[in-house]
């Protein structure tokens, strides 16, 4: 599943991703089960050992309170809230909060999503069209609105689609929920370039997380699927 905590400090210590120091970040979608390194922590680790305090956000409590405490563990600065990103009340309440404790909102990563159903848009049911685009689109849009007054020039708002966005996969209302986070980064971009606030999408290929590894039904099944994702790869890697 990438680098482990470890293996992030190790970089951060030979120099790599320094110049965060004192910045405040908000991390969406930042817990995972148990220990294990899903997206979402995996930056909210990083950025906390790159010096920036950051609020873990997820709708399970206990996973945002794991990594918050893992990040200390490793000499992190990291406090969490619990909080669903799909209603605009949650994303108005955090985002106040965060900007009442800290004064600013420097850092927002919106990283929260899931996959949806596999299947053909034919097979499409109403509820799962707005359940994925409620997590996946709406949260971007919510976060966003609330996010930008306390963002000041030189902040920065990071949304992480995904690959499928672009090229044909097999999830067709997961592709076109990440898709509409692209056309809506851009015109963020745009609007908002002008205030010295930079807006970005990050598209990873599919990443081997715990999000993953609930999709294989054993153990043989989660070998065919990481080596499929491979070979779907030029250079023969995930993510």
């Amino acid at each position: 599943m990438g680098l482990g905590v470890e293996e992030i400090r190790d970089q951060v210590n030979r120099g790599h991703g320094r110049g965060l120091d004192g910045k405040v970040a908000v991390v969406t979608g930042a817990g995972a089960d148990g220990e294990g390194i899903g997206n979402g922590r995996a930056i909210a680790l990083l950025l906390s050992l790159c010096g920036a305090h950051v609020v873990a956000v997820d709708v399970r409590p206990d996973a945002a309170r794991t990594t918050s405490a893992m990040a200390r563990r490793h000499g992190g600065r990291c406090d969490f809230l619990a909080a669903d990103v799909s209603d605009e009340a949650s994303c108005q309440t955090v985002t106040a909060q965060v900007a009442q404790e800290h004064g600013r909102i420097d850092i927002l990563v919106n990283n929260v999503g899931i996959v949806g159903p596999s299947a053909p848009v034919t097979q499409a049911r109403d509820a799962e069209i707005d359940r994925l685009l409620a997590v996946n689109l709406k949260s971007v849009i919510f976060m966003a609105k609330h996010a930008l007054p306390y963002v000041p020039a030189g902040g920065n708002i990071v949304n992480i689609t995904a690959t499928s966005s672009i090229r044909t996969n097999e999830r067709p209302l997961y592709a076109a929920s990440k898709g509409a986070i692209n056309a809506l980064t851009v015109t963020l971009a745009g609007q908002h370039g002008r205030d010295g606030v930079r807006v970005n999408a990050v598209m990873p290929g599919p990443v081997w997380t715990p999000l993953a590894v609930a999709d294989a039904k054993s153990s043989q099944e989660a070998d065919v699927i990481r080596r499929n994702r491979r070979y779907s790869n030029p250079l023969g890697l995930e993510g």
